[in-house]
């Protein structure tokens, strides 16, 4: 994931989840070559958009179960739906599930799902990860 040069993630790291989807990777069902090749991915297209960035700086770990049901209300937030792709069979979306919403409601509901994960704390810098093995945040995601 990209962040900001002050080194922080915000809300609208969730802008995917209210357009085409939120590609994540399921950390339970992915091998070691499809989280290199999806951080590959990943970093070809962040420099491509914005080089001063860097590409990839960390990785976001969050429980699906976090992102689908709001904790106040237990209204549905998002779905995670898999959808694998070739070489990348571990693949999934977050997708809100009521389609467009206006923007005021689109800035909470982003801040809500952002509180749920964990907010800033559910960043983990690249080089707290050994080797860039993601793999390192399985126990993390099945908890």
């Amino acid at each position: 994931m990209k962040r900001k040069p002050k080194g922080s993630i915000t809300p609208s790291m969730f802008r995917r989840a209210f357009l085409k989807g939120m590609s994540v990777v399921r950390l339970d069902r992915a091998s070691a070559e499809e989280l290199f090749n999806s951080a590959k991915i990943l970093y070809d297209y962040q420099v491509a958009q914005d080089p001063r960035y860097g590409g990839i700086v960390g990785v976001v770990d969050f429980k699906a179960e976090t992102v689908r049901w709001a904790e106040s209300d237990g209204d549905r937030l998002c779905c995670v739906l898999d959808t694998p792709l070739e070489n990348r069979l571990a693949h999934a979306d977050v997708v809100h599930h009521r389609g467009a919403v206006d923007a005021e409601t689109e800035r909470s509901l982003k801040s809500v799902l952002f509180n749920q994960i964990g907010g800033a704390r559910a960043f983990r810098s690249t080089a707290t990860l050994d080797d860039s093995d993601l793999k390192s945040l399985l126990p993390a995601c099945l908890k």
